[in-house]
């Protein structure tokens, strides 16, 4: 016996079809299942706020992004300015021109770290 004649002659099977047809019937007039009117005043002041709130969540995870890329560069420059104060000289001392510093200068705390080997292999 084939489906379509099994739910031919079963009356609770036909039925159920029939009842399935007209719930995809309607639901095709409707349009959908979620279909918003966007005239509704409702709806727009719900997008609006969900715009308004997206765009405040960016803007406080931009600033915490630029923020933390700030205080990084300023916390290696911290370091690097105790580091040359430890060693009594400032930074206009090691490099006053601001650019990439004297490698013969910057020798002496890896040399002290690493003995004279490590500075022979890096050059």
């Amino acid at each position: 016996m084939s489906l379509l004649s099994l739910i031919w002659h079963h009356p609770a099977l036909s039925v159920l079809l029939a009842v399935l047809a007209v719930l995809a019937a309607l639901l095709a007039a409707q349009g959908g299942v979620n279909k918003v009117d966007p005239q509704n005043p409702v709806e727009i002041k719900r997008r609006l706020a969900y715009q308004v709130e997206r765009e405040k969540q960016e803007r406080t995870r931009s600033r915490l992004t630029n923020d933390s890329v700030t205080a990084e560069a300023e916390l290696a420059k911290l370091k690097q300015l105790r580091l040359e104060e430890r060693k009594g000289r400032t930074m206009a001392e090691v490099n006053p021109l601001g650019g990439k510093p004297n490698p013969k200068e910057s020798s002496a705390p890896a040399q002290a770290r690493y003995g004279n080997l490590a500075i022979a292999a890096c050059r």
